[in-house]
């Protein structure tokens, strides 16, 4: 059972609720849709709304309440006593969605901790409710003893969980160390970020669909369309979290958080009410969580052969007004040209990173070597001297080029 609250003068379907409920693997059997500003303190729907509700599920066989919305625990509470049922809302559904999804040990212990800091306040309203209950009754003892220990458990919890996080992190800080360029390619989910990714890498590495989360978590792929080695990450997608569950992700967010140049992906097929909330989204992800990082971005727009270019100019206006992303290069992407796709986003990353690049001339290199030339940099030109050994130019990052130059 899903309730839908609507903007007032919005669409009549939200889109993504149904999506988010179709990955999590949800059979929608009755929706209701709530259309109005007031949202109830208490039971989130206002009275009347609860009783036809009611009236209208009664012979539902359903087994969870799915509300697009984020409840306070206060909320989730007075709706599991009201219809007796399960209730879960629009982060809970996310949250499902990650744990289902979850492949490593280190995403694993992400997702409980996300889901400790978010559902245990949720946990606590209906222990207090049943504690109130019992003082009425004056069974005093058996529920506060309850209450200490499930708060004493979960704050244990929370403890351990940051503690491994954190040992994980030191761990694969070293051996995660490379010398390859990182970029990560973000977006909501559906934007077109594997499309964009498998376009550069040149191959089908992720999965594309239309469901919501096909990718999870970060995945990287080392591409060498600059002549020297590049690492993508395609990333999960986004979805709007409150800051205390974003948080219980630092380990997932930081290899993006940290990149000096990110890919921002817009579907430009979106209107341009629902692209400025992801903007705003993305803003509160990278310059609120790490403001004080270099950062350079570039935007691209996918699936721009469905778009109108009028539309489509308009939609790069909106992101060009963006403070945080003044001077940030616009690309315009379809999925039929990747050859171009590839051309142009090398020569924009390029340009971002130019202090980084190193243009080299060395002479006298042995064969031996000539193939890292050509692992490790765009090389340019090769003369052979007449002794065997040959003189090469090239270009490639600041990195790379100090594991050329310590070749002996």
């Amino acid at each position: 059972m899903l309730i839908s609250h609507l903007p007032k003068n919005g669409p009549p379907i939200d889109k993504e609720i149904h999506d988010l409920a179709e990955a999590a693997g949800y059979e929608i059997l009755y929706e209701l849709k709530y259309r109005g500003s007031k949202i109830d303190r208490m039971n989130f729907l206002p009275q009347s709304w609860l009783e036809d509700l009611e009236y209208e599920i009664q012979d539902l066989d359903h087994e969870v309440m799915i509300v697009n919305q984020s409840l306070s625990p206060l909320q989730v509470s007075s709706l599991e006593t009201h219809y007796e049922t399960r209730v879960i809302d629009k982060i809970m559904l996310v949250l499902e969605i990650f744990a289902q999804k979850a492949s490593t040990n280190e995403v694993k212990l992400q997702i409980e901790l996300a889901n400790l800091l978010y559902t245990y306040p949720r946990a606590q309203s209906s222990l207090q409710r049943n504690l109130m209950s019992e003082r009425q009754a004056r069974m005093m003892g058996r529920g506060e003893q309850l209450k200490d220990i499930v708060e004493a458990n979960v704050r244990h919890r929370v403890a351990q969980l940051k503690k491994k996080l954190a040992e994980h992190e030191r761990r694969t800080q070293s051996r995660n160390a490379s010398e390859a360029l990182k970029i990560p390619i973000v977006g909501f989910y559906s934007a077109g970020k594997s499309t964009l990714f498998n376009s550069l890498t040149g191959s089908d590495i992720q999965e594309v669909d239309s469901m919501a989360f096909t990718t999870m978590f970060a995945k990287t792929s080392r591409t060498n369309i600059f002549g020297y080695p590049v690492d993508l990450l395609d990333t999960v997608g986004l979805v709007d979290l409150p800051k205390n569950v974003l948080n219980a992700f630092n380990q997932m967010l930081k290899p993006i958080l940290n990149a000096p140049v990110v890919v921002i992906v817009l579907d430009s097929t979106l209107k341009i009410a629902e692209l400025a909330n992801q903007l705003k989204y993305i803003k509160r992800v990278f310059v609120d969580n790490a403001p004080d990082a270099e950062r350079k971005y570039i935007v691209v727009f996918s699936k721009t052969d469905l778009v109108d270019w009028s539309l489509l100019k308009g939609k790069s206006v909106l992101v060009e007004e963006e403070e945080w992303l003044v001077g940030a290069p616009i690309l315009f992407t379809q999925k039929d040209d990747p050859e171009k796709i590839r051309r142009e986003f090398v020569e924009v990353v390029e340009r971002l990173i130019e202090s980084d690049l190193v243009y080299f001339e060395f002479d006298d290199v042995s064969p031996k070597h000539l193939s890292k030339f050509y692992e490790w940099a765009r090389v340019g030109d090769v003369v052979w001297n007449n002794h065997g050994t040959c003189n090469i130019k090239g270009v490639t990052t600041h990195n790379w080029f100090v594991k050329l130059n310590s070749l002996e």
